[in-house]
């Protein structure tokens, strides 16, 4: 039997099966089917791999707006950033009322 190869006539015999049954491609149709459907299956993996990988998060509007804002305070300001001062010793005052609003936030009553 001759192989039935669909888009052209082709005179090689059919492959034989390992059975001893015949395929209905001869070897070199098939070589090249298996070629073209690993290819396939290749690039089919590959799309679902990609479909499943959670894309990196787009950043907003605000923040583009907001970063280019920083960019051009930086590049205006020709001595750099300036170190804001820190002084670790609050006033015994804003220590009180800071642990006084401490206390109001963390109260359930106040919720």
């Amino acid at each position: 039997m001759r192989c039935q190869y669909a888009y052209k006539q082709c005179t090689q015999p059919r492959a034989m099966k390992k059975d001893g049954d015949l395929h209905r491609l001869c070897a070199y149709h098939r070589d090249k089917a298996n070629a073209l459907q690993r290819n396939y299956a290749t690039k089919r993996r590959q799309l679902r791999r990609a479909e499943r990988q959670v894309p990196p998060p787009c950043p907003s509007k605000e923040q583009e707006d907001g970063a280019q804002i920083l960019v051009e305070t930086v590049d205006d300001d020709d001595d750099g950033v300036e170190p804001v001062p820190f002084d670790d010793m609050l006033e015994t005052d804003n220590q009180a009322q800071l642990q006084e609003y401490l206390i109001y936030l963390l109260d359930e009553d106040n919720t």
